[in-house]
C-alpha cells in the first residue's frame, strides 16, 4: 500500500498551508512551554526581589530595610544592613 491508496489527508494539503500550519504549531508550542515554565517557577516560589523603588528626586533608590542576596557580574554580594560585603 502506498500513500494514495491509504487516502491520507497529508497529500491534499498544499505546501504553503503545510508551512503555515507548522509555523503556527511551533509558535503555539513555544507559548505553551513558556506558560508551563512560568507556572513551575511560581509553584516552587522562585522570585526576583526588587531592591529599588521610585524616588522623586533621584529617579530610584534602595528600599529601606530590604535584605537579600544579589549576584552581579559573577561576584556574590550580600547586603548587611548598611554596607555591602563581597
Amino acid at each position: 500500500m502506498n500513500r494514495t491508496e491509504l487516502g491520507t489527508a497529508e497529500t491534499n494539503i498544499k505546501p504553503k498551508k503545510r508551512r503555515l500550519y507548522a509555523l503556527i504549531s511551533l509558535v503555539i508550542g513555544l507559548l505553551f512551554g513558556l506558560l508551563l515554565v512560568e507556572i513551575a517557577l511560581r509553584v516552587v516560589g522562585y522570585s526576583s526581589p526588587e531592591f529599588y523603588a521610585a524616588d522623586v528626586s533621584r529617579g530610584y533608590a534602595l528600599i529601606p530595610g530590604m535584605k537579600g542576596d544579589v549576584q552581579q557580574r559573577g561576584t556574590q554580594l550580600c547586603c548587611d544592613k548598611r554596607r555591602w560585603l563581597s
